[in-house]
């Protein structure tokens, strides 16, 4: 365990880092720049101790200031791919192990974190379980109870909070899915039989203030509901119900199509590889922007988060194999593979992996083309370990060797389909964070003979001047820090 009094002569360590390095990463205004929120911890990154602390750091000079986290815990992360509200100014971090605090955080400087509830690990894995409304004026998420993940499907309390102050709005009971729009929400509910299997899916629209059951539907003969996805296209206000349907001879995934009119169309009706589980996030929907098409993921069997990937066209009523053997979210991991959004929400970013352990990189671009950019991870055994998105569109990732074997990290420039090598290392799994014209990753320093255990250094990239710098020095400062989010301040009008 690491004393309190040297993790404090680790802070300044890190202050000391920041400033030397000021030179090398950045030579924008801090105001131009921006800057990161980190999680600073003791101990490891697989073995994180107290005292934990968030520091608002410029890398390249002197952090803004930190403060101590309310709570301990083995992981801190942002809570989903919504955390960040609209207009960046703050997110929702989970500080907790399988179970946590959901805590509302500044991101334009430091300030508390303000606890807004209680949660479990599963709502802050995969899209669409926590999110801000697109104005920001409510947050929504589903409170989950221990035990979820062993039971035929996942659903919990449907919290809908005032984004201002964090009051609760409102509170729905056996929510499996939720869309939270400026004027409202749409939920999803799964009600049960005698042997506790949802025999009835129910779509209910709340306003704000009173609410309206829109949709009831059952399976078929012999089945039951496992699964349901969401979503609502902005423009024409239609919604997409992706559901998992399980039955005696296997499972089946289904799409609806709800119309303004309310006229109900089944799009498809296919069989899925494999089940439903409520541990992996399976089952994903979403409109393309002209809301004719729409992508989904549905169960291929080989394992319990491997999907594949399809192109529905609505109009037809046809469904189009994109990429098969998809990774998604699982828990209580989350991020180990999933579906992520570019800035601009123009193009997806996602990891196939074959039955012997061959992953590629793929960007799909959103406007119903089939043909994504594929990105093989190497030779054999490479994975691709971290991939995230640059404000302008650029696909940052790292390829290579995991767990502190050697790697590089990449750019995908927007709109190319050839990478180029940013730098080598031993980048560790399942973090980076970039913003205009920084990447900020987390290298592993192996054992050596002086030291029994790894540490983690955080490292800066600058991407205009390709040059690299070490932002926090995991031994020196005794701790690690992950980057959790990404401030930049709006432009001048």
């Amino acid at each position: 365990m690491i004393s309190e009094k040297h993790f404090r002569l680790g802070a300044i360590v890190l202050a000391a880092a920041l400033i030397a390095g000021a030179a090398g990463v950045m030579a924008q205004s801090p105001e131009a720049a921006g800057h990161a929120l980190l999680w600073q911890a003791a101990g490891t990154r697989s073995n994180p101790a107290a005292p934990q602390t968030l520091v608002w750091a410029i890398p390249g000079q002197e952090p803004l200031g930190s403060v101590d986290l309310p709570q301990a815990g083995t992981r801190a992360l942002p809570c989903g791919p919504g955390a960040v509200s609209p207009d960046g100014s703050s997110a929702i971090l989970f500080v907790g192990a399988e179970t946590g605090g959901l805590y509302r955080v500044s991101l334009d400087g430091p300030g508390d974190p303000v606890r807004w509830g209680d949660a479990q690990v599963l709502a802050c894995n995969g899209r669409g379980r926590a999110a801000f409304s697109p104005d920001g004026g409510r947050w929504a998420y589903l409170q989950y109870q221990l035990g979820e993940t062993a039971g035929p499907f996942a659903d919990g309390v449907l919290r809908v909070l005032n984004a201002a102050d964090g009051s609760e709005a409102a509170r729905f009971e056996n929510a499996v899915a939720f869309k939270l729009l400026d004027n409202g929400l749409y939920y999803a509910q799964f009600f049960t039989n005698a042997q506790g299997l949802a025999d009835e899916v129910v779509l209910t629209w709340w306003d704000g203030a009173q609410q309206r059951e829109v949709l009831a539907l059952n399976p078929a003969a012999n089945c039951n509901w496992r699964s349901v996805a969401l979503d609502v296209h902005a423009s024409s206000g239609a919604v997409l119900l992706s559901l998992g349907e399980q039955c005696a001879g296997g499972s089946q995934w289904r799409l609806f199509r709800l119309g303004a009119d309310n006229a109900l169309t089944e799009h498809a009706y296919l069989p899925s590889g494999g089940g439903y589980l409520p541990w992996a996030y399976i089952n994903q929907v979403y409109f393309l922007p002209g809301g004719q098409q729409a992508i989904a993921v549905y169960p291929q069997g080989r394992a319990g988060n491997v999907g594949n990937l399809v192109l529905v066209d609505l109009p037809s009523n046809t469904v189009t194999l994109i990429t098969q053997e998809v990774t998604v979210d699982a828990f209580p991991d989350g991020n180990a593979g999933h579906l992520l959004f570019s800035p601009a929400g123009d193009a997806l970013a996602y990891v196939s992996t074959t039955a012997n352990g061959a992953e590629t990189l793929h960007r799909l671009t959103l406007d119903g083309r089939l043909e994504p950019v594929d990105i093989p991870a190497g030779s054999g055994g490479d994975v691709i370990s971290t991939y995230f998105f640059r404000p302008n569109g650029d696909l940052l990732y790292v390829a290579g060797g995991a767990n502190g074997a050697d790697n590089s990290l990449f750019r995908l420039p927007a709109g190319a389909d050839q990478p180029e090598r940013v730098g080598r290392g031993k980048f560790l799994r399942n973090n980076g964070l970039a913003g205009p014209d920084t990447a900020l990753v987390m290298e592993q320093v192996p054992p050596d003979d002086s030291h029994r255990d790894p540490a983690a250094n955080l490292v800066a990239f600058d991407l205009r001047a390709g040059t690299r710098t070490v932002v926090v020095e995991g031994r020196s400062a005794g701790a690690f820090a992950y980057p959790l989010a990404w401030f930049q301040p709006p432009a001048e009008e």
